[in-house]
């Protein structure tokens, strides 16, 4: 099997390819480096493999590298992952379209004359109940994504998933990159207090980084038939954000305060996710989320001292 992953410097895409790689899985990708130059990672990124540079939205680069790779699976990572940053101005706004539906509409584009190669597409549960700019580029991924398998008989999965935590290719906590449990988990390690937006009721979807290898090459391994477009969700653990801040404020013993929500977000989504189907194919998570949290406390601890607690606190307000 090939692999091509677009997006390959990634939170998610570097510790894919490395775990493909460990099973003797030919990889290659691509990236265009919008996250590295515009995040700072808490642990160093260390890249010992070359891969190329560019945009998967240059549609004829992009289209001229999987004609030459010929990859089984092509796996879509080259998203801008960020819900405050697409609302940060509405130059950001079409920013974060551009990108987001461009890399789709380029790789549909070559999946148009090459339909048996598998497209994974990694979507977001805030699908559900979309509350940004951000949320309404990946629904518009899979309207355009079931349009194309239709009409051109296409096979694709399409995985709604939750907010992930973990050391995976880097480590972000600042607002615009960094996922929640990450945040809580470096503010605790740092002194405190945990920052919950609202109340804290806000019921949400989490897995760690070494579930999301397990689901995608389950994913990988169970290719979409011709002219399906599968929708997976792709989630451990079901917990209220309030809930999640008083576990990691007890593992590290500092206190929490609740902010004015900046964002325009619901307590629940629309519809409920259900990871059925995976678990069905053999998922099980690995580790209770407690037992997670207190993992990636000691990996974060040797890095404490690099912790910049200006990065902690909100200032993109869509409320």
């Amino acid at each position: 099997m090939k692999v091509f992953i677009a997006g390959i410097d990634g939170y998610l895409g570097w510790a894919y390819q490395e775990h493909l790689r460990a099973n003797d899985i030919e990889v290659d990708g691509c990236d265009n480096h919008r996250r590295r130059n515009n995040a700072k990672s808490l642990v160093p990124i260390e890249r010992d493999r070359e891969y190329s540079i560019y945009d998967a939205s240059f549609s004829a680069m992009l289209h001229e590298h999987l004609r030459r790779f010929k990859p089984d699976v092509i796996l879509h990572l080259a998203q801008e992952p960020s819900a405050p940053y697409s609302m940060l101005s509405t130059a950001a706004a079409i920013d974060t379209l551009q990108n987001n539906c461009g890399s789709t509409m380029s790789i549909l584009g070559y999946l148009r004359r090459n339909p048996e190669t598998h497209l994974v597409k990694l979507g977001t549960i805030g699908e559900y109940g979309p509350s940004s700019i951000y949320h309404i580029s990946k629904v518009n991924d899979t309207a355009l994504i079931n349009w194309m398998t239709k009409t051109f008989g296409l096979r694709v999965t399409d995985v709604m998933q939750g907010p992930v935590y973990g050391i995976g290719g880097r480590l972000d906590y600042d607002e615009c990159w960094g996922t929640v449990i990450n945040r809580f988990v470096i503010q605790g390690i740092h002194g405190g207090p945990l920052t919950v937006y609202g109340n804290g009721g806000q019921l949400r979807f989490f897995l760690p980084v070494s579930d999301v290898m397990q689901c995608l090459d389950i994913i990988v391994q169970n290719p979409a038939k011709r002219a399906q477009h599968r929708i997976v969700d792709q989630y451990s653990d079901m917990l209220e954000v309030g809930m999640l801040a008083r576990k990691v404020a007890d593992l590290t013993d500092v206190g929490i305060e609740y902010l004015h929500n900046p964002r325009a977000e619901g307590i629940t989504y629309d519809s409920e996710p259900d990871n059925k189907w995976l678990r069905e194919k053999g998922f099980k998570p690995l580790g209770c989320i407690d037992e997670n949290i207190e993992d990636l406390i000691e990996a974060v601890l040797p890095y404490k001292n690099s912790i910049n607690p200006e990065l902690f606190w909100p200032k993109i307000q869509w409320s």
